[in-house]
């Protein structure tokens, strides 16, 4: 257990948790996520500043602050920041690790 002031990057990683994943992601006007596509893991997305175009499966979105995104296991994403300061907050999970853990 921890709490924590944090900056950019993981916040919380898979070595302290069981099945899940934190973090903070900040890109610049151009910038891409790498492409996403994970076979045993969901993600959520926050966005928190900023504008950015979200493929997700075949489809393009644009997203601002506010907006919540859901990404199901085996379903590719990927982010591209059209404003300067682009800013995102990820929760990754592993149902399947909790599951063996009980």
């Amino acid at each position: 257990m921890f709490i924590k002031k944090f900056k950019n990057g993981i916040l919380l990683d898979r070595k302290t948790s069981i099945n899940l994943e934190l973090g903070l992601v900040k890109k610049k006007k151009g910038e891409l996520t790498k492409l996403g596509l994970h076979l045993d893991e969901e993600e959520a997305y926050i966005v928190l500043k900023g504008k950015g175009r979200l493929l997700l499966g075949d489809k393009f979105k644009n997203v601002g602050p506010g907006t919540v995104i859901y990404v199901p296991a085996c379903v590719p994403h990927q982010f591209k920041a059209l404003t300067k300061d682009f800013e995102y907050i990820y929760v990754a999970t592993w149902p399947e690790k909790l599951k063996k853990k009980h």
